[in-house]
């Protein structure tokens, strides 16, 4: 009876080496999707954090840009009206009537 009880023992090894090869194709099947999936995941929400990043900088650059033309023009505003030489005829200091 020792060849029969090695004959099924050998099958049921094979059998069961069978089974386990096939649990380890589907562990590793899942856990390359699995990682497939979450590098998708990944790179969308950078995608879209990348989106939304660019749309606030450029949001904040053109606030800056408007900020900056608009205390340049109060101040060329203020020297055009203010400071700046007054235009038309000025009399010369010291010079002749002319007839």
């Amino acid at each position: 009876m020792g060849a029969v009880e090695n004959l099924l023992g050998g099958i049921g090894n094979i059998v069961s080496g069978f089974f386990s090869s096939i649990l380890a194709l589907i562990e590793g099947t899942f856990n390359i999707v699995s990682e497939i999936v979450f590098g998708l995941l990944t790179l969308v929400t950078a995608i879209i954090h990348g989106f939304i990043s660019l749309g606030f900088n450029l949001i904040h650059f053109v606030y800056t840009n408007l900020a900056i033309l608009l205390v340049l023009g109060g101040a060329f505003f203020a020297y055009s009206v203010f400071l700046a030489p007054q235009q038309g005829r000025t009399k010369r200091i010291g010079g002749k009537k002319r007839a």
